[in-house]
């Protein structure tokens, strides 16, 4: 949509006070800000015509305008420019993620945790999205009666720990000859394949390798088609909603508490966004999911070894400061795709 530059900067004005304030703004109010050169009369013809273009609300007849999410978003795509996170903020995250790099293997709780804390909104982490995942390791240990603890580690980082049933005792001795022969055929490989791959290796087998085979099916099928298909989505801090002025309604709250416990959706939506770009910005009603709520989300990718591996972001009120989430959440996806490719630098793409 084109706008003139005096709609354009009475609109940006609007949507800076609304982020900052979260109340309606007045031409008045446009006015004093002496970020605009008109008179507040001008401004109120200004923000009609913004209103007939779609980009503002009136919620009263009394009161002054809110911009609405497509208002919002053409104030932040027209931001040419992402603000440098600032050098303290930066050298802060490096040190909090340095000490908490061997838990990224394991654990994503604490990076969603440390987006919570700097943002002040609710922070997420998910992996995997929805690109293949590849085996690293494989380790089985006996348990007794029958059951086997399994460890796999992917290349983005998970560890996923399950217990096998099989229908006897098996000597760990045999076990490791399964875990041999699955690291030594199938490491760095798509998980999605081996299962196939393997049962066609061992279709029709017979004899000792019939037993073998038998063997390492039944580990294959119990480790990697259900345990290992599941993604991982991690929601800290949705308590801050609650102290958010917009959500003091409580419909609107649990619309919003709703939206931050249904995973499933969370992940579509973050998978959905950023099919193309690698950061993406979500406001209101651009999907299902954080209309009803009026939310907004940003989240960006981490990658390892230039593959999409999981995405880290905020979900908080449709109108919080994106323009300063931004540089934040793509500094701690730099920094777990350095963690990840085990370079130790800092990576500075997307922060300058």
């Amino acid at each position: 949509m084109e706008l003139s530059r005096r709609e354009m900067a009475v609109l940006e004005e609007v949507v800076v006070r609304y982020i900052r304030d979260g109340q309606p703004v007045s031409s008045r109010c446009v006015a004093s800000s002496g970020s605009v050169d008109l008179s507040p009369a001008s401004i109120r013809n200004v923000m009609s015509e913004l209103e007939g273009k779609g980009l503002l609300q009136q919620p009263h007849p009394s009161a002054g305008r809110v911009p609405t999410d497509p208002g919002i978003r053409l104030v932040v795509d027209s931001v040419a420019r992402v603000p440098a996170l600032p050098a303290r903020t930066r050298r802060e995250l490096e040190a909090q993620m340095a000490l908490r790099r061997r838990e990224l293997v394991e654990d994503l709780g604490w990076v969603a945790e440390l987006v919570a804390h700097v943002t002040r909104e609710a922070g997420l982490a998910a992996r995997p999205l929805d690109e293949e995942r590849l085996l690293e390791v494989v380790s089985l240990i006996r348990l007794g009666a029958g059951r086997v603890l399994g460890i796999v580690v992917t290349d983005d980082g998970r560890v996923e720990k399950r217990v096998v049933e099989l229908p006897g005792e098996v000597a760990q001795e045999r076990l490791q000859e399964v875990s041999n022969f699955l690291n030594f055929r199938f490491s760095g490989q798509p998980m999605e394949r081996i299962v196939t791959d393997v049962r066609t290796r061992f279709g029709g087998a017979s004899g000792e390798e019939g037993t073998f085979g038998a063997l390492v099916v039944g580990v294959v099928d119990q480790l990697f088609v259900e345990d290992l298909s599941s993604s991982e989505v991690v929601v800290v801090g949705a308590e801050k909603l609650v102290e958010a002025e917009e959500f003091t309604d409580a419909g609107r709250l649990r619309s919003a508490v709703s939206a931050l416990e249904d995973r499933a959706a969370l992940l579509q939506v973050i998978r959905d966004s950023l099919t193309t770009e690698r950061t993406a910005v979500v406001i209101g009603t651009e999907s299902e999911l954080t209309g009803p709520g009026e939310l907004g989300m940003v989240t960006t990718l981490f990658f390892h070894e230039g593959r999409r591996i999981g995405a880290v972001g905020v979900v908080g009120p449709r109108r919080m400061d994106y323009l300063k989430i931004v540089p934040v959440v793509e500094f701690i996806g730099d920094r777990l795709t350095s963690m990840l490719d085990g370079d130790g630098q800092q990576s500075e793409v997307g922060v300058q």
